[in-house]
């Protein structure tokens, strides 16, 4: 005897039968098919909702045919419309995708798949949801009643409220008496904004302000001053800056406190960007006495109705001027005297040399070497030329000449100093000219000839030597 036992609920999945006709050249049709289910949103649209469905082999009787469908859970009240694609193609499996017809028009999906979404009741009785001690979880405040008070919303009470104690922070209390509160510290916040705060930013407005002892700006000690400013490694210590009327900077050193007679320190920006100082009388500005300027760094004294002088006072050296160059100066005293140009090594002097091999081809003149010179005012040049000249035949001698000249074309043959070279026998020649000069750039040069014979020229230098015809 068997006995069965009883069945377990089970839940609704999302399947549901599709059952349809087919016809083929206008009867039914009898046999395998291959069908292909797709589910859109409207009659003729493109936006497919869940996956294609593909029935494999599906058997055909009568033009009759019956499948399981799943799209998922899709329906969720919208509308949707099924496309139907056959193929008679029993020998092909739904892994190929060709030979599918699409049916039309789509057809609309009735009510009935709908019905799924009955599961979400759980098979209860309407009745189960309107007792609440069937419900759990927790109610939305929306479906509470207007009447009860919530801890996320403004309440207000028409009735009368008793307390035995509060807390919180009161924000909605009014008509308080300050006089009665009795402990705790009040917020920044609840004071008068014409209190200042030690960690905020203050403006005073006030005609006069004034603060007795002393201030300090920047530090984390006490001011040692009246007024004690620390600055930082972007702006320095004090920043000035120019009112609205005024484009100068403009920093007062005043010899009374009505500030009207005294000197001032002040950013000249309109004048070459300019550090001034200058004088004030009965609050008109003078003349600047002195300016340093910020790009070029020129300092200037006095001005065109008083030059002005600068009194250096020092020890065994009053004054040192010194430079990394030779010859390139960083004063210009008055034109009568040496320029600054030359102090390092005055009177002017240049030099240049080499121990490389110049060839010398006969009846030629050649430049051996040249030196510029800056005059730093009309005078003479003292020029010395010399070189090693080498004979390399062994059998003759040759005739070879030295000339200095300022032309770099000048012809060492008529010119220079002839002096006669023996085989192997190597020969040092020296020569001087002395040649008047006007300030400013003078380039000399060493030529060199030879006669019968080619030579070789080495240790070439020429050296100027600057002689002013005017000294203070």
């Amino acid at each position: 005897m068997l006995i069965a036992a009883p069945a377990l609920a089970q839940p609704v999945g999302t399947t549901f039968t599709y059952q349809g006709e087919l016809s083929e050249a206008g009867t039914p049709a009898n046999g395998v098919y291959d069908l292909r289910f797709s589910l859109f949103s409207s009659p003729s649209g493109t936006t497919q909702t869940g996956t294609t469905q593909c029935a494999d082999n599906v058997t055909v009787t009568n033009g009759q045919f019956t499948v399981q469908l799943d799209f998922g859970s899709v329906f969720t009240g919208s509308q949707s419309f099924v496309e139907v694609q056959v193929r008679n193609a029993p020998t092909i499996t739904c892994s190929s995708s060709g030979g599918f017809v699409s049916l039309a028009p789509r057809q609309a999906i009735l009510p009935t798949p709908y019905a799924m979404n009955a599961t979400l009741l759980g098979g209860n009785a309407p009745s189960f949801f309107t007792n609440a001690a069937n419900l759990t979880g927790t109610i939305a405040d929306a479906r509470l009643s207007s009447n009860v008070p919530r801890l996320n919303a403004p309440a207000v009470f028409t009735g009368a409220v008793t307390a035995l104690s509060l807390s919180g922070n009161a924000s909605g209390a009014t008509n308080l008496n300050a006089t009665s509160v009795a402990t705790g510290t009040l917020a920044d916040a609840r004071l008068s904004s014409n209190v200042a705060l030690r960690n905020a930013t203050n403006v005073f407005t006030g005609a006069t302000n004034s603060f007795g002892g002393n201030v300090g700006v920047g530090l984390t000690t006490a001011p040692q001053a009246s007024l004690h400013v620390r600055g930082d490694s972007t702006l320095g210590t004090i920043l000035l800056t120019p009112d609205v009327s005024d484009s100068n900077t403009q920093f007062i050193f005043s010899e009374n406190t009505g500030g009207t007679i005294g000197m001032i320190a002040r950013y000249n920006g309109a004048a070459s960007n300019t550090l001034e100082i200058l004088g004030r009388s009965a609050s008109v500005d003078s003349t600047p006495i002195l300016a340093i300027g910020r790009d070029n760094g020129i300092v200037t004294v006095g001005n065109a109705t008083d030059p002005g002088r600068v009194n250096v006072v020092g020890g065994p050296v009053a004054l040192s001027i010194s430079t990394t160059g030779t010859g390139d100066g960083t004063v210009l005293l008055p034109a009568s005297s040496v320029s600054a140009a030359e102090t390092s090594n005055e009177p002017g002097f240049n030099s240049s040399s080499a121990t490389s091999v110049v060839t010398m081809d006969v009846n030629a003149s050649v430049t051996l070497r040249s030196v510029s010179l800056n005059a730093p005012s009309d005078g003479f040049v003292i020029v010395t030329g010399s070189a090693q000249i080498n004979n390399n035949n062994q059998l003759s001698n040759t005739t070879t000449a030295l000339a200095i000249s300022t032309s770099s074309t000048a012809n060492a043959e008529t010119s220079g100093y002839r002096s006669l070279v023996l085989p192997g026998d190597p020969l040092s020649l020296t020569i001087h000219e002395t040649f008047p000069v006007s300030a400013g750039v003078n380039t000399f040069y060493l030529r060199g000839w030879t006669s019968g014979l080619f030579v070789e020229a080495t240790r070439r230098r020429i050296t100027a030597l600057f002689v002013p015809t005017q000294y203070p």
